[in-house]
């Protein structure tokens, strides 16, 4: 298999009887050949849009297939399907053994980025690596740090990113390459004229050095993450605010697991069943507005043998909780002055939860909690 980027249009190439019989669609394209063991033409594919595509990068995957990385500047049109964000953008391009497109994805801010190096991970998705001078925005969930950074992406088995890194120092910082390794770290590698600043903390010993790391996956150092680490689980949700999608991450594999959206009246909008460590969420439908997000499991629960649960919460606004309270299965809820609420109390009751209207502060001040 050979890749790269082409910007001639159908024509013999130099290989003798051999033609070029795909399509020419932009200013540069995709070119993706496959040839037999003695040269020969078996199979070509052309992708871009009518302005520039730039291929780096192609992946082969244990399916049988392939996904191509790069960056585009071309606009939804060719055989491309999603437009960028500003300017340059990540393209990724994941295909079939018989190099027919099964997705494509376009990651991107409204500066420029130019995506360079993809490779498959051991849990099926793909590490995602670039340059990119670009801040928060379009997709780009994390800051710049100088004029350019690394800019990393963990992606799942259907292009969907699952967390981001963003790695440079005050100056200039290119990305080059990047393995998984087998202690499913990360090996980053490029160039950078960074003095120490932001992530970097080694000083610069010439013009262009080399600027190599290994960290850890599963950052989480996006600023609209939600972060917890409760009882050994370390859980995040992201992005917030969400328009199209919410990312629900765990440490660990969840036991029956049940993700549940509930409104502001303490309705449940949405559920999914969450049977690996991310879920994904669409939320494209739902209406503006602000949501409760739940996971509830059947088997250990993350809050375990919760004893007392003290509300400090207007009865106006504990709709929304009714479900997540009441799914600790509490021994007792104390209502502190100000939250009683009959319906709650009720409800609890009938689950055998004991209703306490007290304060909670008097209590402990007293000796009688």
């Amino acid at each position: 298999m050979i890749a790269g980027t082409s910007g001639s249009s159908v024509s013999y190439f130099r290989y003798p009887n051999c033609e070029r019989f795909d399509l020419h669609r932009g200013y540069t394209d995709y070119w993706i050949l496959e040839l037999d063991k003695l040269g020969n033409l078996v199979n070509e594919k052309t992708f871009g849009g009518f302005f520039e595509d730039d291929l780096e990068n192609i992946c082969a995957t244990k399916d049988g297939g392939f996904v191509l990385t790069g960056s585009s500047v071309s606009q939804a049109s060719g055989n491309k399907s999603e437009s960028p964000y500003a300017n340059y953008d990540y393209w990724i391009i994941k295909l079939d053994s018989n190099l027919n497109k099964k997705w494509e994805k376009v990651y991107g801010s409204n500066g420029r980025e130019w995506g360079k190096h993809l490779v498959e991970t051991q849990d099926g998705g793909f590490l995602l690596g670039g340059t990119s001078e670009g801040g928060i925005s379009g997709n780009k969930l994390v800051p710049n740090y100088g004029d350019k950074d690394y800019w990393i992406l963990k992606l799942n088995a259907n292009g969907n990113a699952l967390w981001q890194y963003s790695i440079g120092g005050g100056s200039f910082d290119r990305f080059a390459y990047l393995q998984e390794t087998a202690d499913q770290k990360i090996l980053l590698a490029g160039t950078s004229i960074s003095n120490p600043s932001a992530w970097k903390t080694v000083p610069l010993k010439g013009n262009f050095d080399y600027w190599v790391l290994k960290i850890d996956q599963n950052p989480y150092q996006a600023p609209n993450h939600i972060r917890d680490i409760l009882d050994g689980t370390t859980f995040s949700v992201f992005p917030n605010p969400a328009a199209q999608w919410v990312q629900l991450n765990l440490n660990r594999q969840p036991r029956q697991a049940m993700v549940k959206l509930i409104d502001m009246m303490g309705r449940t909008v949405l559920q999914s069943e969450m049977a690996q460590s991310n879920l994904q969420m669409d939320i494209s439908a739902l209406s503006n507005g602000q949501y409760l997000l739940v996971m509830h499991e059947d088997g250990n629960l993350t809050l375990a043998d919760v004893d007392t649960i003290t509300l400090y919460l207007g009865p106006q606004n504990q709709a929304p909780y009714y479900d997540y309270c009441l799914g600790l299965k509490p021994r007792r809820i104390i209502f502190n002055p100000g939250t009683e609420n009959p319906e709650f109390q009720d409800m609890a009751t009938q689950q055998g939860i004991v209703c306490l209207e007290a304060c909670t502060l008097v209590l402990l001040s007293t000796g009688q909690y």
